[in-house]
């Protein structure tokens, strides 16, 4: 949703930005004609009204462009707050989770049953049952006297034991 408003706000930017410098390149051109010896007074009174018509145009897409602006830092506003929110429900559900076999069974349901290698990484059962390790990005205690142990977490230290 957040990638569809930065889009939305991107794209509605680039034709807006477009439409200002066609309406500059028309005003320079009025601003010309105006200046432009030749050209009758009664046709530089239309030059003038059409010229007045394109400030008002260019005037009214600045304010939408303006607008966008505004409305791009209101949805990232939103975004903030659905983070923020998203983080406290997070750390509620985090706080609740008082014994190891809690975390171990918060660990399974959400992410899978995981295992620390004899050299100290964590891996999802499945993978090392394989043999096909790849590091997970957790680090255990230093390496495993035994071969395979399950994890378990410690929330007052707030890391995994042994």
């Amino acid at each position: 949703m957040a990638g569809e408003a930065l889009e939305a706000n991107r794209s509605e930017t680039a034709r807006l930005k477009s439409e200002i410098a066609e309406a500059d390149k028309y005003v320079g051109n009025l601003t010309r004609l105006l200046a432009d010896p030749d050209i009758e007074a009664g046709a530089k009174k239309a030059v003038a009204r059409q010229l007045a018509e394109q400030d008002a145009k260019r005037e009214e897409l600045r304010q939408a462009l303006e607008a966008v602006a505004v409305q791009a830092a209101l949805d990232m506003d939103n975004l903030m707050a659905d983070c923020r929110q998203a983080f406290l429900e997070a750390k509620a559900n985090f706080a609740g989770l008082m014994s190891p076999a809690q975390m171990n069974r918060f660990v399974a349901e959400v992410v899978g049953p995981m295992t620390v290698l004899p050299d100290g990484r964590v891996v999802q059962k499945e993978t090392a049952a394989t043999g096909k390790v790849a590091a997970a990005g957790i680090v255990g205690d230093p390496p495993l006297s035994n071969a395979l142990r399950t994890t378990a977490w410690t929330p007052s230290e707030g890391r995994i034991s042994h």
